[in-house]
């Protein structure tokens, strides 16, 4: 990347390009709309060049567009669903996105996310004139309305209203079993293994979990993701210790990251067996994928 004045001429120039492309390129009228970071994005009606800049949001805009995926052109690192946006361009890792691949696809739209993708980043995105519109999913209302948002982004509300719907009933149904049970564990959510990572009560992760009727031991954590002692998480001494997998070797997780618990046997999750690994793409991604997810915790520590 430029920097300073270099990066300023860029801008500038890229800008001008972008407009003027943008003008003799506009599909339908344009319209506006403000985004869950409160910024006010103009786009055309129909986007045909979507770049989405997290798995997450590729996987929600591909589930919306159905038969529409060629309209996605570029996808960030680690997007698996839809299998076939897996052959798209790829702009970079979500948390550091390479911005000159993103100009060069030429996008009427850009799906950030404001859980993962940098501040800065979206910042000089939008100062290219380039139509970034920014999601939020510290929580499973605010991911029910991204996937509202990305319809409307899309030109295809209805189906966005529909998805959310369909992720509020899933998640109803989970309460209401959860409610006819009569022993509620108390739950360690672990996502990192060295440093111990784990989800906060600020966290779409530990706000899905709830769901089930579990109590989340760090659920008083002000952070999304602190990172605990080892210590400390011994003394909570949880009933369940779930290690969410962020690579596909779960039964290489199950070996390594579960026998480090059990040298802490007056942990009550250690001296139950209770110690799960599953795999995180599930749980981890804020998507209608979510509920399959929750389905697989649910038959776990509710066989």
């Amino acid at each position: 990347m430029k920097s300073g004045t270099d990066w300023q001429q860029v801008t500038r120039l890229v800008s001008v390009i972008f407009v003027l492309w943008s003008a003799l390129s506009l599909r339908g009228e344009a319209r506006e709309l403000v985004d869950q970071s409160g910024y006010r994005v103009a786009l055309v009606e129909r986007p045909l060049r979507i770049v989405t800049t997290a798995p997450s949001l590729a996987e929600v805009a591909g589930d919306l567009l159905v038969d529409g995926l060629d309209r996605i052109v570029g996808v960030s690192e680690h997007t698996t669903f839809p299998p076939s946006l897996t052959k798209r361009t790829s702009v970079g890792p979500f948390f550091k996105l390479n911005l000159e691949r993103i100009l060069a696809l030429k996008p009427d739209l850009i799906l950030a996310t404001k859980d993962g993708n940098s501040r800065e980043e979206i910042r000089q995105l939008r100062e290219l004139n380039l139509p970034v519109v920014v999601v939020s999913t510290s929580s499973l209302g605010e991911v029910s309305r991204s996937m509202e948002l990305i319809g409307e982004a899309l030109g295809v509300p209805d189906r966005g209203k529909r998805m959310s719907g369909q992720l509020n009933a899933g998640l109803d149904a989970f309460r209401k079993r959860a409610s006819n049970r009569k022993n509620n564990p108390s739950i360690l959510i672990q996502i990192g293994m060295d440093p111990l990572v784990v989800a906060g009560g600020n966290s779409f992760v530990s706000d899905a979990v709830s769901v089930l009727g579990v109590k989340n031991i760090y659920q008083a954590a002000e952070q999304p993701y602190p990172r605990p002692s080892l210590e400390d998480a011994v003394m909570k001494s949880p009933d369940v210790i779930l290690i969410v997998a962020m690579s596909s070797n779960v039964h290489e997780l199950q070996s390594s990251e579960g026998k480090k618990w059990l040298a802490f046997n007056r942990v009550s999750a250690v001296k139950e067996k209770r110690i799960y690994v599953l795999p995180g793409d599930r749980i981890l991604r804020p998507s209608l994928g979510l509920l399959e997810g929750l389905a697989s915790v649910e038959r776990t520590l509710f066989p």
